[in-house]
């Protein structure tokens, strides 16, 4: 696409990502091309590939690179879209999260201490469930350690067909986890990732890879949440 901007794009001095949605030639883009009504491009997934920019940035250093939000933009529009859709799933579909509001945890920004918090939240007899398609060790560590007794879970993707594992909480499968995934990114873990017990959905998160809030049920009790948050160092509100 080759079009005529109105205004500059933001430069290094503008990089907080609140300010940044809000800069004109971001809202410029959006609107333009991936804004869910009326753009003029598709959205097609969105991931972060920082170690490819890097790369092609030594491989190019003449090339001036221009960083553009809008497509995180539209995938937080298709996000709570989708979580409408989910929400409204029947439990025919697999069991999902209760109805709303449920606590809204901020996505931790460090994986293993996130994992690692597991254990402190959620008791031995919890379910961590994992849909994706997660790196080869991964894949076999998870296969190594099944959950013996499970429950469907609505699925947050149909195709290409996830895999999807099932793995008891316990604080030495979450340790030996979190020393597997600690070199690899989100999106090489898990698409959506849920803890559950029996037929309820205590943690929710679909589209984990991509830094999306965790969603946990409102029968956990405020202090269990608060301390949830201390330990990963961010902060939660009930869902609006």
């Amino acid at each position: 696409m080759l079009a005529e901007a109105p205004v500059h794009p933001p430069d290094q001095s503008e990089r907080d990502p609140n300010a940044l949605s809000r800069h004109p030639f971001i809202e410029w883009c959006t609107e333009r091309y991936v804004n869910l009504d009326h753009g003029s491009a598709y959205l097609i997934a969105v991931h972060n590939c920082r170690w490819h920019v890097d790369r092609l940035t030594k491989r190019f250093p003449m090339v001036t690179r221009v960083d553009l939000w809008s497509g995180v933009l539209a995938w937080r529009d298709l996000q709570e879209e989708n979580a409408r859709r989910i929400r409204a799933k029947s439990r025919s579909d697999g069991i999902v999260l209760g109805a709303p509001p449920a606590w809204e945890v901020a996505a931790p920004k460090n994986t293993t201490l996130f994992l690692r918090t597991l254990p402190s939240s959620f008791s031995s007899d919890c379910v961590l469930y994992l849909e994706g398609y997660p790196d080869d060790r991964l894949r076999e560590y998870l296969e190594q350690r099944p959950a013996t007794n499970t429950t469907e879970v609505a699925k947050g993707t149909v195709w290409p067909r996830p895999q999807i594992f099932h793995m008891p909480t316990t604080p030495e499968n979450i340790e030996g986890l979190a020393l597997v995934v600690e070199n690899l990114h989100p999106s090489d873990i898990a698409d959506h990732l849920h803890v559950y017990r029996g037929n309820e959905v205590l943690l929710q998160c679909y589209d984990f890879f991509a830094g999306c809030p965790i969603l946990l049920s409102r029968s956990l009790p405020e202090d269990k949440i608060r301390s949830f948050c201390e330990a990963l160092q961010t902060t939660y509100t009930v869902e609006s």
